[in-house]
């Protein structure tokens, strides 16, 4: 009986604190001192890349705060609105997201530390090239300022009409995505604490990341960079540079580099011998003539396509997994080494029956593993012009490798450069891995 009364005492303690807390909660002011500008200047449930609400079809975006339970004001028109935001994005709907007006000017009070307006929808291109976000939809902020949040540590307006960004309030600043916008400048001088930095899909002509010290993912891709300077962001794993006009990059002190997109720029040359904890590179789309992975023992994927490469060491390339080494000038590929591989694009060189037979050969046995995908040819003459690799591979021996569990395709098709364009067939040869013959 005791021991009820006890238990029925605790309970009702434990429901005053509880109360208490809700009640502290409620009485909580919202800090007016901080707060976050929007422009919206199309309707968000119209045609838009931004999310919607499953249900209800409205646009929204994602707050957090510096703590759980605080409370934020959302002001439009004469609307005004008080939420209570997490200092973590959550599923619970009213918790985390903000529905957008139609048009309006939009004023976020409160201690908002992450800020999410992105346009969603992006679907990634072919083969490691731009974002295609929706059809070219971007969403509708097209003005945004965050000058009186200095409180601010992660911003994500990516894929809007934004055409100037000042971040120089917010020096606590650690993530800015600010991609696919029309921004043409973006100072980030002061932003000394940024770790991760987007700024892809712009105008901005040159990019100044020389105080960005604590840099760890720098994306400046698709802005007619003709040069970055990256040699004191040593925190550096993840660069991406790609379609840009870069004729140098100097990565040599950004040792802790994994993964490198230099795709579609003019470099002629790429030193990454001191790169050596790199998994992903891609140097695809430039004028290389060589280029030396030999260190690289922990490389995973190499795109080195459409460039003037002669010859390509993969010795030391233990962990290789995927290969795009097309368009090049290839004679001779070894992947005696290369035990891991399950991805080969090699057509476009100028390997010969009896080359693409020996490769056949050190391909990898994949026996009981997802069959690996290896495309020796571009086109099944579906094309204008023939594929001068079509009748060098059908003079191959290619059960080689499919009795190693290998699909020998053809790259294209009439609809995507993607696509695989179909199986090889109708192979002729008859050479029997190690007779020579």
């Amino acid at each position: 009986m005791k021991t009820i009364k006890r238990t029925s005492l605790w309970l009702s303690i434990l429901f005053v604190i509880i109360m208490i807390s809700i009640d502290l909660t409620a009485q909580t002011p919202v800090n007016r001192d901080r707060y976050i500008v929007l422009t919206i200047t199309s309707d968000p449930d119209a045609e838009s890349a931004f999310s919607l609400d499953p249900e209800d079809k409205r646009a929204y975006f994602y707050l957090t705060a510096d703590t759980d339970n605080t409370p934020v004001e959302i002001v439009y028109g004469n609307i005004r609105n008080t939420i209570m935001v997490h200092s973590r994005e959550r599923d619970a709907e009213g918790t985390q997201y903000v529905y957008l007006p139609k048009t309006s000017t939009m004023t976020i009070y409160g201690n908002v530390n992450g800020l999410n307006c992105y346009a969603a929808g992006h679907e990634p291109f072919v083969d490691l090239g731009p974002l295609d976000f929706n059809g070219g939809v971007q969403g509708p902020v097209s003005n945004l300022n965050i000058s009186h949040n200095q409180g601010l540590k992660t911003l994500d307006c990516t894929n809007n009409m934004i055409s100037l960004l000042d971040v120089s309030w917010n020096t606590g600043l650690e993530e800015l995505n600010c991609s696919h916008n029309g921004l043409t400048t973006l100072d980030v001088s002061r932003n000394t604490a940024l770790k991760v930095l987007d700024c892809s899909s712009n105008a901005l002509g040159r990019i100044d990341v020389s105080r960005n010290t604590s840099l760890v993912s720098l994306s400046c891709s698709e802005n007619g960079l003709s040069q970055i300077d990256v040699s004191r962001n040593t925190a550096l794993k993840s660069l991406d540079c790609c379609i840009n006009q870069l004729t140098l990059l100097d990565v040599s002190r950004n040792t802790d580099l994994t993964d490198l997109n230099c795709f579609a720029n003019e470099l002629r040359s790429i030193d990454v011998s001191r790169n050596t904890a790199l998994t992903r590179l891609i140097c695809s789309v430039n004028k290389l003539t060589t280029l030396d992975i030999r260190p690289h023992t922990a490389l995973e994927e190499l795109n080195c396509q459409q460039n003037k490469i002669i010859q390509l060491d993969l010795s030391q390339n233990t962990a290789l997994k995927s290969l795009r080494c097309s368009d090049n000038r290839l004679t001779t590929l070894d992947l005696s080494t290369n035990q891991s591989l399950k991805l080969l694009q090699c057509y476009g060189n100028q390997l010969t029956a009896a080359a693409l037979d020996r490769i056949y050969c050190a391909l990898p046995d994949r026996t009981g593993k997802e069959p690996g995908e290896l495309f020796p040819a571009w086109t099944d003459d579906l094309d204008d012009a023939p594929d001068p690799d079509k009748p060098k591979v059908l003079a191959t021996n290619g059960r080689n490798a499919t009795r190693k569990n290998w699909e020998i395709l053809y790259k294209s098709n009439l609809v995507s450069r993607s696509a695989p364009g179909g199986e090889v067939t109708g192979f002729t040869g008859r050479y029997i891995c190690g007779s020579g013959k």
